[in-house]
């Protein structure tokens, strides 16, 4: 027999999940929304702070962080201080 309390419990969790793969996906690809990329390119300096500062930010992905370029730009990077004392470790 079922109750109405299993199928809400059910109905509570699904909507959770959703809630969570929503947001996961709004994460992923709203990360760059504000940002025009074709304009930034025309200054090669700014872009590559702007990418290094993405890339330490938002998560890597599958690349890899260019050391020459970090070492490069490391005053003018705007990160989180936590991070920053970790990657000082490798600059």
């Amino acid at each position: 027999m079922r109750h109405f309390y299993d199928d809400r419990r059910k109905n509570d969790t699904i909507k959770i999940c959703l809630l969570y793969f929503i947001k996961i996906g709004y994460a992923i690809a709203m990360k760059n929304w504000s940002t025009d990329i074709a304009e930034l390119r025309k200054n090669p300096e700014q872009f590559a702070i702007w990418r290094l500062e993405q890339l330490i930010n938002f998560g890597l992905g599958s690349e890899k962080i260019n050391l020459t370029e970090l070492r490069r730009h490391w005053q003018a990077l705007h990160i989180d201080p936590f991070k920053r004392i970790f990657l000082s470790l490798f600059v």
